[in-house]
Order: structure tokens, then sequence, then C-alpha cells
């Protein structure tokens, strides 16, 4: 029998997470115009850069909004941790001192430096202090709609790069994706493949009938 207590599910911690992993939190530009929503789990989740008619313009705008709605979203974490009912009391130690237990301290990375997330055509690349994790600059090379779209995927991936401290890092949710993309297709081809045997065994009861 498993030892997992039946009353995990239902602890204050469990839901005071799965509330914060359903929260969302809009950010704004200075002028109100471009607005941007992220997670409890401070991924970008849309950004909308308003009536932008230059590049530049839209990076600037982008910038506020992005790290207005971070910035909103750390508040409200805070506030929770605060309050005691989101952590457990080893966690809250851990906040406490600032000291990890020797195994589970992540690997080094370098985080005094500026990480870049980039679309995958390159068009939109998106920098973060990993110190503040705040974006510093936005650049899209035009503010065609399709362009503006890939702002958000660039702007997580550069946040994962920033919190791990290396180049390259891909977000969770980036890479639950794709395998939740590899599952899709291995099943269709799977009930394929299916489909095509039962269509033989109906061949063959209907000969041997």
């Amino acid at each position: 029998m498993s030892d997992f207590p039946r009353d995990a599910l239902d602890s204050p911690q469990l839901r005071e997470l799965m509330a914060l992993a359903e929260a969302t939190y809009t950010g704004h530009s200075q002028d109100g115009t471009a607005t941007a929503v992220v997670d409890g789990g401070l991924s970008v989740l849309s950004t909308d850069a308003g009536p932008v008619e230059r590049p530049a313009q839209a990076g600037t705008a982008l910038v506020q909004a992005i790290n207005d709605a971070l910035a909103h979203a750390e508040r409200d974490i805070e506030s929770r941790v605060a309050s005691g009912s989101l952590l457990s009391p080893q966690l809250r130690a851990v906040l406490e001192t600032g000291v990890l237990p020797d195994d589970d301290a992540p690997p080094a990375g370098d985080v005094l430096r500026t990480f870049e997330g980039a679309s995958d055509d390159g068009a939109v690349v998106i920098q973060v202090d990993a110190r503040t994790r705040r974006l510093t600059a936005c650049y899209v090379q035009d503010v065609r709609p399709e362009t503006l779209a890939q702002v958000p995927a660039a702007t997580n991936r550069a946040l994962a790069s920033s919190q791990v401290g290396r180049d390259d890092a891909q977000p969770l949710s980036e890479t639950l994706d794709k395998l939740l993309s590899h599952f899709d297709t291995d099943m269709t081809a799977l009930e394929g493949r299916l489909a095509a045997v039962d269509d033989q065994l109906d061949e063959i009861l209907r000969k041997l009938s």
C-alpha cells in the first residue's frame, strides 16, 4: 500500500499552490496601450503591444507591460508566502536562512549577467537581467501580428535561462507541450495501425464465413 498520506491532496499548502497556479496577473505599459498577462509560475501567457507603428515603440511598451505584470505576480506571491499558508516548514526555513540543504542545492549558474531568449525564427529577441529577473530589452523585427505573437515564447525562454544561469534553457511549459505533441502523434499513428489490423481481421472473418 502506498505511504502517500490520504489528506495530502487536501492540505492547505496544496490548495494554496493550486490557487497560485491558476492565478493570472496583468501588467500595462506606462502609457497604458500595451498589456501582458503572466501566471503564478511567472510565465508570460500573452502580450498585446497595442497600436504601434515602429518595432522600437513595440519593444519599449512590451518591456514595460511584462515587467509590470511580473511585479504584480511577485508581490502576490510574497504576500502569500508571508501569510504562512503557502510553504511547508522546511521551505520556510530555507527562505529565512537563505541556505539550501547540500543535496538540494542546484548547480551554480551565472546570475550576474543578461540572458537572451529568441523566437524560433529569430524575429523576436528578449533580454532579461538575471539578478532582477526583469526584461531589459525587447527587439522585434517588425510589428506584424505574427511577429508580435512570438513575444511570450521568447520571453519565457529568456526568463528560464536567467533562472538557471545558462543560455538556451527551455521553459517547463514548452517542454511539456513538445512531449504532449509527440504523444499525440504517436497515438495517432498507433490508432492508424490498429485500424489497419482491424480491417485485416474483418477481411479474414469474411473469408472464413
